[in-house]
């Protein structure tokens, strides 16, 4: 591999044979995550430096290196300045007491006064560890000090300023935030810190994309590339993780569904496994339309944990609502109003508007299929109005393009209007904000609707320009599944105008 910043930095901070054991580990390894790899069986199998055995540590953790973790965990965790990167990490049921023994671990290892470039790691670690209490703003106060104090410490800049801007973040001053990780980005390309490179594209990518999806799908492409480069399956997958998630609310749905194929194959451990995943799969192939393989992954989901209805799992991660979905695909109503109403009393027991507007949106939808489309559509407007409220924007485009279908099967052919453009309100709204948030597949989405109205009113040569043009939008593989959903349409046109 080639030196990187990420590294080299601690270079004027380290003793000569750390500097030597990391240049010699560098230049044998194909990548980042080899390197750790070698790294921590060094560290484990032979006597170190202490300021080699600490770095190993530090990042054998971020980067959840399973070969030699828990080797680096057993072998230091009495060694008061590495002690803190060995306790256990933290979970919702066990948090306060391994907060506890995390902060004392910090606190004995401050007291035991370390090299200065250890106390400054000890610093943020404090930090991130009390993130918005008095005490984490403390230890930001204390880290500001020794870097003003330590000019050596002038690497550790970076580390400051992003604080900084999640201390801003935090405060809700989104745009100073914003302006705070940019400067941060700048300096590690810098310091060629590639690590801290992809932390700070995916941050700034997430941040971006709440206002333009786009150029934050660009950013969260080039952390992924640097990732891939790097090999670190902790990174890649959160990176696979932001891509899947912008991709989805793209309506580029066969990206986000390679994203988290990609994803769960770089769980290297069983520790990283998600058992909703099935889940989220399910929910893709139901905004596709293809209730078959919604209702075969959403039968995949197993819930060993008895998580079930707890607000811990996301929207996308409520059995419930996923089946509820799949079987509406499927027209098998009866078997979806089980669900449904089984979904009501965990929404309504919970009060977690996520699962109320689910709740709204399945039952709605179900009223729809039924037949009683009027109030089928006042409950999916109700889950949008929670969905707008909560920003959530993949469901957003959920709500809407149920609220055309419905508009178009409720739609009244009036001899009055010669040429309607489109179905209603609906279908205007769907296509505005598809057009001002540049959403390419919910574009192709509303295209496909609009074909259906046109053919509802027997304008078959309109019906086609519209899917011709839609196929305009994107020739890319991640609206492979939409492209094909048009071309079919076309082919049915072709049917209809021959016989």
């Amino acid at each position: 591999m080639e030196p990187t910043g990420t590294v080299t930095k601690y270079y004027p901070l380290v003793d000569k044979e750390t500097r030597n054991a990391l240049d010699s580990l560098m230049h044998n390894s194909e990548n980042f995550y080899d390197f750790l790899v070698r790294l921590g069986e060094k560290v484990c199998s032979e006597d170190v430096p202490l300021s080699l055995a600490f770095l190993a540590t530090v990042w054998s953790r971020l980067a959840r290196v399973v070969e030699t973790e828990d080797r680096l965990v057993e072998r230091y965790k009495d060694t008061g300045v590495i002690r803190p990167w060995t306790l256990p990490r933290m979970s919702p049921l066990e948090g306060t007491r391994l907060q506890t023994k995390m902060i004392k671990a910090l606190d004995d290892a401050i007291a035991s006064e370390p090299e200065d470039w250890v106390l400054m790691h000890l610093h943020l670690r404090s930090i991130t560890a009390q993130a918005a209490t008095p005490e984490g703003m403390e230890a930001y106060e204390a880290a500001k000090k020794l870097l003003e104090e330590t000019p050596r410490l002038e690497c550790f800049k970076t580390d400051i300023l992003l604080a900084d801007a999640r201390i801003k973040d935090y405060e809700g001053d989104t745009r100073g935030a914003l302006e705070l990780y940019q400067d941060v980005l700048e300096r590690a390309r810098m310091q060629d810190d590639q690590w801290l490179i992809v932390t700070l594209l995916l941050d700034i990518g997430k941040k971006i994309a709440l206002t333009d999806f786009q150029r934050g799908m660009e950013l969260v492409n080039e952390a992924y590339r640097i990732s891939r480069k790097l090999a670190i399956p902790v990174l890649m997958r959160k990176t696979l993780d932001s891509m899947s998630s912008i991709s989805h609310k793209l309506g580029e749905y066969d990206l986000a569904l390679r994203s988290m194929f990609d994803a769960v194959e770089e769980k290297t451990s069983p520790r990283y496994t998600d058992s909703h995943f099935p889940l989220d799969v399910s929910m893709v192939y139901s905004d596709l339309g293809d209730g078959k393989e919604a209702l075969n992954w959403a039968l995949m989901f197993d819930d060993p944990e008895g998580k079930h209805g707890h607000p811990s799992l996301s929207v996308h991660g409520c059995p419930d609502i996923t089946m509820a979905r799949a079987l509406l695909l499927l027209k098998r109503t009866g078997e979806a109003s089980k669900h449904i109403d089984s979904l009501k009393e965990i929404a309504f027991k919970s009060g977690w508007e996520p699962w109320l507007a689910g709740y709204y949106l399945v039952s709605g939808q179900h009223e729809i299929a039924t037949g009683d489309i009027a109030n089928g559509m006042q409950l999916v407007q109700s889950a949008l109005e929670i969905y707008e409220r909560l920003d959530m924007q993949t469901s957003i485009n959920r709500a809407l393009i149920a609220l055309t279908n419905a508009e178009i099967l409720a739609y009244k052919i009036n001899d009055s209007i010669s040429d309607p453009r489109d179905s209603g309100p609906w279908m205007i709204r769907l296509e505005k904000e598809a057009t001002e948030k540049r959403l390419t597949g919910i574009l192709m989405q509303h295209a496909l609707l609009k074909a259906d109205f046109r053919m509802k009113l027997n304008q078959i040569d309109a019906a086609r320009e519209t899917l011709e043009s839609a196929l305009e939008i994107s020739n890319q593989p991640t609206v492979k599944s939409l492209r094909e959903q048009i071309l079919d349409q076309l082919k049915e046109l072709a049917r209809v105008s021959s016989s």
